[in-house]
């Protein structure tokens, strides 16, 4: 009786395994009537075919691929095969059986040229998933190099490899090529690479160099936060605080979620030009644009310091009407509980609160959900550059 229903045990690998040993059946087999009459000798034996995809499904994988590899013949027809299978096992983390398929294809001399480079982008890929990154440097160059169709796909994973090791003028060089190549996706990237190079120059004191690059960068991506904060920063590190804070009320207006990363240069650059009073205007600007608890709490700090404590508490309890921050009810618990110490309710409330809090993340990656307590420019999980967002709370 046939089965009504797949084995929930089995696997997606098992699932792609199962249809590629009927493409290399039907490949194979077309093949085999094809070729019979003149080199029987050289096609795959149906025993020797079902025993290899046996193994592959009782998870004997290196039995599986010498078996493929001597008896298997390596033709325009299963080249594809051949390629798929090591796909798989790459993307399985089993690097060391995909580099022994396509090491196995790439000795044939009959391939053309499209297949060759095929065939090597594939070896650079195991080569840089089982960390050989020299090996794979070697094949992507060469791609590179001979500018064909894999010209792009080598860049993009030669620019990884560089990432890896921090070699950021290399990864700019790399980005420009892309850039020139027609992927437009490389312009904030390349903003990126920049601004630690401009950062590695500040380290080294060449404030000067470092406003260059970084203005540089603005050209590749005028709408970058990391751009905006780096720039004013050098800005106020040469003394230029107009124009820290031009750059400052440019990243607020484009997302309020940096406002902790420019609000000590926000003050400073205000501070330099006598225009403190201005301080509370800007951060109420950006409480309208998009509410956020670090606006209110600023807003809080600057009441408390410029006018009275009733002011900011005043404050405090009309926005949390409008928004219910968890931090704007424990700034008003502290207050009471300096008036009121032993109120043991407020200060078990107090507690559980903070408990909470403390178990946040503060930041996550939009692409990938990656969760870190400080903003990461570049993701370590997904690679991706600018996608680290502060978490908010409501």
């Amino acid at each position: 009786m046939m089965p009504t229903h797949f084995d929930l045990e089995f696997g997606l690998f098992e699932v792609c395994l199962t249809f590629l040993a009927c493409l290399v059946g039907w490949i194979g087999g077309r093949a085999y009537q094809r070729t019979t009459y003149r080199q029987s000798e050289k096609n795959l034996p149906l025993k020797e075919y079902y025993k290899g995809i046996n193994l592959l499904l009782n998870e004997r994988p290196d039995q599986a691929v010498d078996i493929f590899l001597k008896n298997f013949e390596v033709t325009p027809e299963t080249i594809e095969t051949y390629l798929a299978l090591g796909t798989l096992f790459r993307r399985r983390g089993e690097s060391a059986r995909a580099i022994k398929i396509h090491q196995h294809l790439l000795a044939k001399s009959d391939l053309n040229r499209p297949q060759q480079e095929m065939i090597q982008l594939g070896l650079a890929k195991d080569y840089f998933h089982a960390g050989l990154f020299d090996r794979a440097q070697g094949l992507l160059n060469e791609l590179v190099d001979l500018g064909g169709r894999h010209r792009s796909a080598a860049l993009a994973l030669l620019i990884q490899i560089h990432e890896q090791f921090k070699e950021w003028p290399e990864c700019e060089k790399l980005g420009m090529m892309l850039l020139k190549a027609g992927d437009h996706s490389m312009l904030p990237r390349i903003a990126h690479y920049m601004c630690e190079v401009a950062e590695i120059e500040v380290v080294q004191g060449n404030l000067e160099v470092a406003k260059q690059k970084v203005k540089l960068a603005n050209q590749y991506d005028k709408r970058s936060l990391r751009v905006l904060v780096l720039q004013s920063k050098l800005h106020l590190m040469t003394n230029d605080p107009r124009d820290a804070l031009r750059c400052i009320r440019r990243a607020l207006s484009i997302d309020t979620d940096i406002f902790l990363e420019v609000d000590q240069a926000l003050l400073q650059s205000l501070k330099m030009m006598d225009q403190e009073h201005e301080y509370p205007l800007i951060v109420a600007k950006a409480l309208e644009q998009e509410p956020r608890v670090e606006l209110v709490e600023a807003y809080g700090r600057w009441l408390l310091i410029h006018e009275t404590r009733d002011e900011q508490t005043a404050y405090l309890q009309q926005s949390l009407r409008q928004y219910p921050f968890w931090r704007i009810f424990l700034s008003l618990i502290d207050q009471h509980l300096e008036q009121r110490p032993d109120d043991q309710w407020l200060t078990f409330l107090r507690e559980k609160i903070t408990h909470l809090e403390g178990e946040s993340t503060a930041f996550i990656c939009e692409q990938c959900g990656f969760e870190s307590q400080q903003r990461l420019w570049q993701c370590p999980s997904c690679r991706g550059w600018g996608k680290s967002r502060r978490q908010s709370e409501h």
